[in-house]
């Protein structure tokens, strides 16, 4: 394991992810997966997802968004688009 866990920080490092993103998510799919799963070919399930979502990864997720130069402004907006109200 310790072989592709080297092998995925790489990649990730390569995309542009800092290091501590690299490493932490490379933890997550460890810790996470099913033993004896293969990681690549395991995928998370909606459970997985949820259950490390805290107000300070979605406050971590929506400064990333705001302030990542390939997001449209007009996408940014989406974020805190609200439905109008009637009256």
């Amino acid at each position: 394991m310790t072989q592709w866990a080297e092998q995925q920080i790489a990649a990730l490092l390569e995309l542009g992810f800092d290091l501590a993103d690299a490493q932490a998510s490379v933890k997550w799919v460890l810790s996470t997966m099913p033993q004896g799963a293969n990681p690549d070919t395991w995928m998370p399930t909606a459970i997985d997802l949820d259950a490390n979502i805290d107000a300070a990864a979605i406050q971590d997720a929506r400064v990333a968004w705001y302030s990542d130069d390939a997001v449209p402004g007009r996408y940014k907006r989406m974020l805190d688009a609200r439905t109008p109200t009637n009256g």
